[in-house]
């Protein structure tokens, strides 16, 4: 995720600070957390206030693994731990995915109307550290709103954590090979590959990028083998960890044989786009500052009820559309899609991983 630069022990953040901007980066509440790391709300809440000793090695494996932390970042946060003492730290990230953590914020707030942001600023207890965060405003559009959009859920239909492949719900390895065209009348084969791996579904793109006159992106993607009803939503959280600069990923709802709905972002200029496929045309398209950049964790969501294709970006709505096809659909099934926008930077490829997938039907 990157959410530091290279810097002395000293001057690195305390664990507990770690720890919360990851949580809050992967959109989970305390209690969600603590129900995947297998340890108590207690025990999550004092970690962040450094309220306690450094925590045991085991905890902090079982903390990244619930985090999905890249080997890099899992290294920093075991780093931290070490160099972590029992203090009091001021809590100073904001965020509104728990009520109980707002009614704990002891931060002085500052307004910036003009840029329309929310800054929270504070001093950490370690090295005079000066933490500034800043919630992101949504780029001017009229698909999208400022405000968090309140996600209405009927009853769980399937769910894949990613961790285990024998209880997945994808095929765990998966390879290809596709033939790209553009509109010069060349062409390119390009290769991808998807499995489970590092308790994720890790996806990749191999370079190298072609030459062509449409800035293409080339895509992989793997479809869920079941048919899922006629009203549902998908939510899925994912972040790219190689070649950030030239990848994308999202997801893709079809409904029969002539109408599916792609929903993509490009983390690196938080651009998203909201396709229909057959026949091809552009639904959305624009930038947004609630998608997050770098290999920040993203909570991608697509919905769908009556009439209605609605696409959110943690917990965010981006579009809210009504395409004139979308009524007389039957039940759907679902991909996850991710793509190489340019030449890699990192090993060639272009890598993608995918966590906690949930599908529910909506009442």
């Amino acid at each position: 995720m990157n959410l530091a630069p290279q810097v002395t022990a000293e001057e690195r953040p305390p664990f507990g600070i770690l720890l919360r901007q990851h949580r809050i980066a992967a959109g989970l509440t305390q209690s969600d957390l603590a129900e995947r790391a297998n340890l108590s709300v207690r025990g999550i809440s004092d970690l962040e206030r450094n309220a306690r000793k450094a925590p045991h090695p085991q905890t902090v494996r079982q903390l990244a693994t619930a985090l999905g932390l890249t080997d890099d970042e899992s290294t920093m946060l075991v780093t931290a731990r070490r160099v972590t003492e029992p203090s009091r730290v001021i809590d100073d990230t904001p965020t509104a995915v728990s009520d109980s953590d707002t009614k704990r914020m002891r931060i002085p707030k500052l307004a910036c109307a003009a840029a329309g942001l929310l800054v929270m600023l504070g001093v950490a207890g370690m090295a005079g550290l000066l933490v500034l965060h800043a919630i992101p405003p949504v780029a001017a559009s009229s698909a999208a709103t400022p405000s968090p959009s309140v996600a209405v859920n009927g009853p769980l239909i399937l769910s894949d954590s990613f961790a285990e492949p024998t209880s997945g719900v994808f095929p765990h390895q998966q390879a290809g090979s596709t033939r790209a065209v553009f509109s010069d009348g060349g062409s390119s084969a390009y290769q991808w590959d998807v499995g489970y791996a590092y308790s994720a579904l890790v996806a990749h793109v191999l370079g190298p990028y072609p030459a062509n006159p449409d800035n293409a992106w080339l895509a992989g993607n793997i479809g869920l083998d079941r048919q899922l009803p006629r009203d549902f939503a998908v939510q899925v959280r994912a972040r790219t960890t190689r070649s950030l600069d030239v990848s994308a990923y999202g997801l893709a709802l079809q409904f029969g044989p002539d109408q599916e709905y792609q929903f993509d972002i490009a983390p690196n200029d938080q651009r998203f786009r909201l396709t229909q496929i057959e026949p091809q045309a552009p639904l959305a398209t624009d930038r947004s500052g609630w998608i997050l950049m770098d290999s920040h964790i993203n909570v991608m969501r697509m919905e769908v009820h009556d009439n209605t294709l609605r696409v959110l970006v943690n917990h965010h709505e981006l579009a809210n559309l009504q395409p004139p096809m979308l009524a007389s659909r039957q039940g759907g099934t679902l991909s996850l899609r991710w793509a190489m926008t340019g030449q890699p930077s990192d090993r060639n490829q272009v890598e993608v991983r995918f966590a906690d997938l949930q599908v529910y039907a909506l009442p």
